[in-house]
């Protein structure tokens, strides 16, 4: 049995040209790049080249603000602790919003410390998903000391207004996180135009390996360290660099630079392709987010089926051979509705059947049309154990 994976956001193979270009710095350049001697330098050369590498796609001029850490978690927590323990934040409010990933509101919360706590403004997302700027504009007050936001939402595929949202606070002095997670790879990032303070991602999100993420640091913008140790990374990040995943995120990035583009065409074609089949054939079937289209990033679709729980239909849907993700992207159990959802207002009914399909640039309209197969099927099944 051949299988299917619409599950590209969490799991998705690495190129040849990746893997190649990490292959000899496992044996053969496998020197500590603080190190002097030649193999030292030999790794050394490599992080200047994939810092490089990283920094053009991300559209930045300075590779010097592009920090290495273990991954888009690690990163975020980083930026936002990083700014809310910094001794020069002019104050005690975060604004932010519901839809954050689970790494932003727990870092927020890790802060909640001290005789003077960080008051938090909630932006409310509208139906769809979208974070008004409006809103982010009223809610700054003189004692804000961050703005976090995302450019994409990895459950909703919402594209929020990130460039705008990014000049509103600036133009309150107010510096600003965006969390690129889900964006990268998809969306034109441009960073020297929209100029954040702060910007994460993860290697593995534009065809490198897992187990690296990126954080852009404005020169500007002051960051209190939370690992220490060593100078590494500009004395940011203490650690030694995993210098084969960097390469090869490098490598990765290079790839996605001249690439992104028409991949995000092609996935835009089966996203839509996908979705239009499945209302067709599968009755029932609710969206959660915006239509596929220029609001919406094309890699992903989340959705529910009326009476069919979203973990029963991932567990039989397995054992068909397609893989597919129940609930939110980064929550893997739990049965209930992903906080995303609920924040939007999805019904818990439909919030416990929410699966999440995610595409790549290698899928072909066949796959998709034997997933929908299992996927009736399943839909098919619960219903009729629902009636039992």
């Amino acid at each position: 049995m051949k299988r299917i994976s619409l599950d590209s956001l969490s799991a998705s193979p690495i190129s040849d040209a990746v893997l190649q270009a990490m292959a000899p710095y496992w044996q053969e350049h496998f020197g500590n790049p603080a190190s002097f001697h030649w193999r030292g330098t030999q790794a050394r050369k490599a992080l200047i080249r994939a810092r490089e590498q990283v920094a053009s796609f991300l559209g930045s001029a300075h590779p010097e603000d592009i920090i290495f850490t273990s991954d888009g978690t690690e990163s975020i927590n980083f930026a936002v602790q990083g700014m809310l323990m910094s001794p020069r934040r002019r104050g005690h409010q975060v604004v932010t919003s519901a839809l954050e990933h689970p790494a932003v509101q727990k870092s927020i919360a890790a802060c909640q410390t001290g005789r003077d706590p960080i008051q938090i403004a909630e932006i409310a997302p509208l139906p769809d998903g979208t974070l008004p700027t409006a809103a982010y504009e009223a809610a700054i007050t003189s004692r804000t000391t961050l703005v976090s936001t995302h450019w994409v939402n990895q459950d909703l595929g919402t594209i929020q207004s990130a460039p705008e949202i990014v000049a509103a606070a600036r133009s309150q002095g107010v510096p600003v996180f965006v969390d690129g997670e889900a964006a990268v790879g998809w969306v034109n990032i441009q960073i020297d135009r929209f100029s954040p303070s702060l910007f994460s991602c993860s290697a593995h999100r534009f065809g490198g390996p897992r187990g690296v993420g990126i954080l852009y640091h404005h020169r500007r913008t002051s960051l209190t360290p939370m690992l220490h140790g060593g100078d590494q990374e500009s004395g940011l990040r203490a650690g030694i660099e995993n210098v084969p995943a960097i390469v090869g995120a490098g490598v990765a990035a290079e790839i996605a630079t001249r690439e992104w583009a028409r991949h995000a065409d092609t996935v835009r074609h089966l996203q839509r392709y996908f979705w239009e089949a499945v209302k067709a054939r599968i009755p029932g079937a609710h969206l959660h987010g915006p239509e596929p289209g220029p609001t919406r990033t094309p890699q992903s679709l989340c959705f529910s089926f009326s009476q069919a729980e979203g973990e029963g239909l991932t567990l039989f849907c397995d054992l068909q051979g397609l893989e597919i993700h129940a609930g939110a992207a980064c929550l893997a159990r739990g049965g209930g509705t992903p906080p995303a959802l609920a924040a939007i207002g999805v019904p818990p009914n439909l919030g416990r059947g929410a699966i999440l399909v995610s595409f790549g640039p290698t899928q072909t309209v066949d796959e998709l049309d034997q997933a929908i197969v299992i996927l009736a099927k399943g839909v098919e099944r619960l219903r009729s154990m629902a009636l039992d």
